[in-house]
């Protein structure tokens, strides 16, 4: 099969061309007169490099396969991409095989291929993507991680056997014999004394110091030739197992017992972990002893209660009829399902990945965060119970590496998870699911990552494989990306619509209202003499929710109780000496945080630009917030959503089971809140200042702001109760803001795409953003200068129709990150990779092609 730009990735040869796992950057050479890099050769565009194929791999080296290769002085993995018969340069042989099955199959490869033109990111990092967990490593040389291997014990016995058997086993000694055959003795005459010589007839002869030994140990009593046995049945026993030596072995076969009769070695408590004295007992026939793989499953011990299919409305049933009949060919595999919040866009997900499955076919489940997951595979997990798995950044190596295989030998057929999940190698993959289409988490963030990270964009990602695969997509959301109804409008993507919201009711469901939405102009209330951060409507609306015992949200993009701290006298912020950030004040911890690298500060006492005392504390987070209730609400029960207190394994499942189980009343939260949660008991929707994030510098401002209100203001009303929604804002004339308010996001993207397209923005053109870090500020300066000189001349080898518009040199919105200081260029292009692969591109620069900020 051909690659996207037309060259074979298969082929047989004494040579193969392997991309390595090391930061190279793809870099194309524009000769003397600018020649077209379309022309290279493949692996000259890709930064291939030939090997030699030894002897013994002649027969067995495969497109996929990874392999170990010396590379300068080093030796490094790679994966081989194609076998050729020639090389331009003498080669070195290929080491090894890391593995000996290829661990990436045609499509894989392509589509790593694909990713490299589209992203103009190096090959390795495209690659890496798609490589199982824990094969490639920092160290190169440590033995690619495996399956967890452990000892599973199983009795053998049943509990009541556990002592007879044990009083069979361990050291069968002439005291043992001479006590058991006592013992029958005593039972069989019924008496408890008899005499020397009978006794030692029975045993045999040679007990005589046996005997002795048993009077010494105040076992038997030996009086005038006359044996006196007074221990009771228990203490026989005791006895006898102390004798044998296995006495010691009970509070082990115990222990396995108490645990169900069989258990993982790992699992018993740590003195009974001893692996020789359970092949002792093994060998006696008490347990079964195996070492087996033992799953690293993140849903072990996870029960999810069952859930049926329910009748679909008129709107559902025909999204679902849409998705089922088309997916022929490529141009009628992708679907945007926008659905207003709670339509039932989750039970038209069910049905199609259900009518999947009946066909065979594998799906993923795409979610923007780790926090939505649990509640999605909850209800994944409840209509295909023991078919469905996770993968996100949350879980360990291992589990990862658990999961990966198990999805690869076909024992997942549902796969949910972040964006990571998508590259999943699902061998018989028939349906991807977008759910929240709109999410910038989809998109890698080039602000948290080094810059040979491709930074993709799993939804463009999915496009990509529903074109080239026989592979359906179905994205889902309230709001949908701008980019994904320009592609509707192109008919790239088909769109379906529920329009209406509904609830259960009985068996069935019925038609619901959204929740009015009412905007308060917080001028008006400062006028007014309110000086609360909450509005006086607001107020009276969560009163009347805690009065009825139902549940409230408050929404505030930010944490922390204060947004910033000033000195009244100059004005002066204070900020973080790493990244200029404005500095957070945290009353819990009394310290002063950068929400961006985590520094703390100590709180000032005066003024480090001016000395002056006059600290002042401005704006409100989450923290604040929460504080206010609780002053204004005496016994409220509040619960915080953010960063701070989500910290930890488990922090977003503990936070929303709790508010789930009505242990509060009110959720205090940023725009977590606002990802899909069904809440049914909350009937109140608070935004406590709508205008954050609006007025940002960056042109996607009011489409995020936008849709988080529709968003957020979706929680209320979910159920027969009902709900209204409130907004707080200084700004209530602003178009985002009116059209949330109206729930007409449809009004929105009108005007929004309108505006788009007269300056040619995103989705009109692409854009990519150069961003150059350095630990001196002039330094990253001249970078940037030197970088646009570079980018201006190869423009101009370019046709001269073409339309390539630079903005920049700049700093961002943050200049200064974690101490490292950054300018950036902004390329706006058809196609700005075209661009950029004519200029070098030093690894002090990231290269974000379509990102979701420029901020």
């Amino acid at each position: 099969m051909a690659s996207s730009n037309g060259a074979s990735w298969d082929g047989q040869g004494r040579f193969a061309e392997v991309a390595v796992f090391v930061p190279v950057r793809p870099h194309w050479h524009q000769g003397e007169a600018g020649a077209r890099s379309d022309e290279q050769p493949l692996a000259e565009r890709l930064q291939l490099f030939h090997y030699g194929i030894p002897d013994d791999l002649r027969s067995r080296l495969a497109p996929g396969h990874v392999v170990r290769v010396p590379f300068g002085r080093r030796t490094v993995k790679g994966m081989v991409m194609r076998r050729t018969a020639t090389s331009p340069v003498a080669t070195r042989l290929i080491l090894d095989l890391v593995q000996d099955k290829p661990v990436l199959g045609q499509r894989q490869l392509e589509l790593a291929g694909w990713m490299v033109a589209f992203y103009g990111a190096p090959l390795s990092s495209c690659l890496s993507l798609f490589v199982p967990p824990g094969l490639l490593g920092r160290n190169q040389d440590r033995k690619p991680m495996g399956p967890r291997m452990d000892w599973y014990l199983q009795l053998a016995v049943e509990d009541e056997d556990l002592v007879p058997s044990l009083l069979q086993a361990g050291r069968a000694t002439r005291l043992v014999r001479l006590l058991e055959t006592l013992d029958s003795l005593r039972q069989a005459i019924g008496r408890t004394e008899l005499s020397r010589a009978e006794l030692l007839e029975a045993a045999g002869k040679g007990y005589g110091s046996a005997l002795k030994v048993l009077a010494d140990k105040g076992l038997v009593g030996v009086v005038d030739g006359t044996v006196h046995f007074t221990l009771d049945s228990a203490a026989v026993v005791q006895a006898r197992l102390a004798l044998r030596g296995s006495g010691r072995w009970l509070p082990f076969l115990q222990a396995l017992s108490d645990m169900g009769g069989g258990a993982w070695k790992s699992d018993l408590p740590g003195e009974f972990r001893d692996l020789e004295t359970w092949r002792r007992l093994q060998g006696y026939g008490l347990v079964f002893l195996d070492c087996r793989r033992r799953p690293r499953d993140p849903l072990a011990g996870a029960a999810y209660p069952r859930t049926r299919a329910v009748p679909l409305t008129g709107e559902q049933e025909a999204a679902l009829q849409a998705v089922l009949a088309g997916g022929n060919d490529a141009s009628h595999r992708a679907w945007m399902l926008q659905g207003v919040t709670g339509s039932g866009k989750t039970e038209v997900y069910l049905q199609v990945l259900e009518a999947c499955l009946d066909r065979g076919r594998q799906a993923i489940v795409l979610v923007p965060e780790i926090a939505l997951t649990p509640q999605t595979v909850s209800r994944f997990a409840g209509r295909f119970p023991g078919r469905v798995s996770v993968m996100h950044s949350g879980l360990t190596s291992g589990q990862r590496f658990d999961v990966w295989n198990d999805v690869l030998d076909g024992r997942v057929d549902i796969l949910v998870g972040a964006r990571s999940a998508l590259f999943a190698p699902m061998p018989n993959l028939g349906l991807i699911v977008v759910d929240e289409e709109h999410d910038d988490s989809y998109k890698q963030n080039a602000e948290l990552w080094g810059g040979a990270t491709v930074f993709y964009d799993a939804r463009r990602v999915a496009l990509r494989m529903s074109e080239a695969l026989p592979v359906r997509l179905l994205m889902g959301s309230a709001t949908p990306s701008l980019q994904t109804l320009h592609r509707v409008a192109q008919g790239t993507v088909r769109r379906l619509r529920l329009p209406h919201r509904i609830h259960a009711a009985g068996r069935g469901v019925v038609r619901a209202e959204l929740p009015p939405i009412e905007l308060v102009d917080m001028r008006q209330e400062l006028m007014a003499g309110n000086l609360s951060v909450f509005s006086r409507l607001l107020q009276g609306q969560l009163a009347e929710a805690l009065a009825r015992r139902e549940q409230a949200i408050l929404f505030i993009n930010r944490r922390g109780t204060r947004t910033f701290v000033m000195c009244r006298m100059c004005g002066h912020v204070m900020e973080c000496t790493a990244c200029t950030n404005v500095l957070t004040w945290h009353s819990d911890i009394e310290r002063l945080q950068c929400h961006t690298c985590g520094r703390e500060f100590p709180n000032p006492s005066a003024c480090p630009a001016c000395g002056d005392g006059r600290i002042r504390y401005f704006g409100s987070g989450t923290q604040r917030i929460a504080a206010e209730l609780s002053n204004r609400f005496p016994g409220v029960r509040v619960l915080r959503w953010d960063a701070d207190s989500a910290g930890g394994q488990g922090g977003h499942t503990r936070i929303m089971e709790s508010f789930q189980a009505h242990e509060a009343d009110v959720l205090v939260g940023t725009q977590m809140i606002a990802k899909g949660l069904d809440l049914p008991r909350v009937t109140v929707v608070g935004a406590v200042a709508a205008d954050v994030g609006v007025n940002l510098p960056d042109f996607r401002a009011a489409e995020r702001a936008c849709q988080l209100l529709i968003q957020v203001a979706g929680r209320a009303g979910r159920s027969e109760r009902g709900g209204r929604v409130v907004i707080q804002t200084y700004n209530p004339d602003h178009y985002a803001i009116r059209a949330a308010a109206r729930h007409d996001y449809d009004a929105f993207c009108r005007a929004e795409l309108a505006f788009r397209q007269q300056v040619r923005y995103p989705p009109y053109r692409r854009l990519a953003r150069l961003i150059v870090w350095d630990r001196k500020q002039e330094q990253a300066r001249r970078h940037a200068a030197t970088m646009m000189t570079a980018l201006e001349d190869a423009r101009m080898s370019l046709d001269a129709g073409e339309a390539i518009e630079l903005i920049g040199p700049a700093p961002p919105f943050h200049p200064q990150l974690q101490s490292w200081w950054r300018m950036q260029i902004l390329v706006l292009a058809e196609d700005p990779v075209r661009l950029i692969e004519r200029v070098p591109v030093g690894p002090a620069w990231r290269v974000d092609v379509d990102p979701v900020s420029t901020l």
